[in-house]
């Protein structure tokens, strides 16, 4: 593995990286250990080159905004025997080696704190996950359960002892299939997010709510199964501070 690193004025860093990779298949895609998949002990380890190119801005402040933040990377990888889940019938996925494959796209991300406690995170990345295999149905086409598009996007209202979130998240529709048959396509969705964290006394104690998918959407993940519609959550934690140890 390689790597580059260029430190400029104005808080610009300019970064590359180009790499060799070897990657066995894990202990869940050999054995299907969570009894949402099925097995496949007999997969080949993917192999491949990866290489990436990009930018990291930072500044303190502009204007009003503090802590500003935004980082690009380009990524070109080519893999060969690259294991991805395929459903083998009743919709059950199970890793299989599609064979050569070529992924490129772009990621970016932004963040920033504005006044009276607010901040702003938001991402987006951008992919073709092609399939260049022998197999002539197959080569040029996308990959099984890779998503084209992915936006997420957090405002955050922070005080010192709670702390209200909103959060959108997108992902554009996929294929299950190798062939991308109309009846295998999951479609796209967007869902809205609310929680609320706040500290209960000074004892490390802390609570949190959250409203999850508040437009009730009905949609599937990248593997089909389907995702619940609207959920409300109650967690509550404790994490010992600093001073707690042996006192």
């Amino acid at each position: 593995r390689l790597g580059a690193r260029w430190d400029l004025p104005w808080g610009l860093t300019l970064k590359g990286n180009i790499g060799t990779f070897f990657r066995p298949p894990s202990f869940q895609e050999l054995f299907g250990i969570d009894g949402f998949s099925a097995s496949n002990p007999g997969l080949d380890p993917e192999t491949g080159v990866n290489r990436d190119i990009g930018f990291d801005w930072r500044h303190d402040r502009v204007w009003l905004l503090r802590d500003l933040g935004f980082e690009y990377a380009y990524f070109h990888n080519d893999i060969d025997d690259i294991i991805v889940l395929l459903s083998s019938g009743a919709r059950i996925p199970r890793a299989q080696n599609v064979g050569e494959a070529r992924i490129t796209g772009h990621e970016a991300r932004f963040l920033a704190r504005a006044p009276f406690g607010f901040r702003l995170e938001a991402g987006y990345t951008h992919q073709n996950a092609e399939n260049r295999s022998d197999i002539v149905d197959e080569r040029g086409k996308d990959l099984p359960s890779m998503p084209d598009d992915e936006v997420h996007v957090r405002l955050a209202w922070e005080r010192a002892a709670w702390t209200i979130a909103y959060e959108v998240d997108y992902r554009s529709d996929v294929y299950l299939d190798r062939v991308q048959s109309p009846a295998a396509r999951v479609p796209s969705y967007t869902t809205h997010d609310l929680s609320l964290d706040f500290a209960l006394g000074g004892g490390g104690f802390h609570a949190r709510i959250e409203a999850d998918n508040l437009s009730d959407e009905q949609y599937e993940d990248v593997l089909g199964f389907p995702v619940p519609g609207r959920a409300f959550y109650i967690t509550l934690s404790y994490a010992p501070g600093p001073d707690a140890g042996g006192k």
